[in-house]
């Protein structure tokens, strides 16, 4: 019969510690970031170039139609 171990209760605390170092880190990078700049769309176009370096195509998704709060009444 193989004998297990049992674990250490400092490996444990030492554990538990790196694990929620790890989520308060996660929490702070969260709570940091700047996610303003994604109100406002890019309004520039991409653009698709043929071998000559002649614009052959134009993706764009600046045709934003804004539509008012009053159109998603709860039902």
């Amino acid at each position: 019969m193989v004998q297990r171990k049992k674990a250490n209760p400092n490996t444990l605390v030492i554990m538990l510690v790196v694990v929620i170092s790890g989520l308060v880190v996660l929490n702070h990078l969260i709570a940091s970031s700047d996610v303003s700049k994604l109100e406002v769309p890019e309004p520039r176009p991409t653009f698709i170039y043929d071998q000559n370096g002649e614009v052959v195509s134009e993706i764009s998704n600046s045709n934003i139609e804004g539509v008012r709060l009053i159109k998603f009444q709860k039902s």
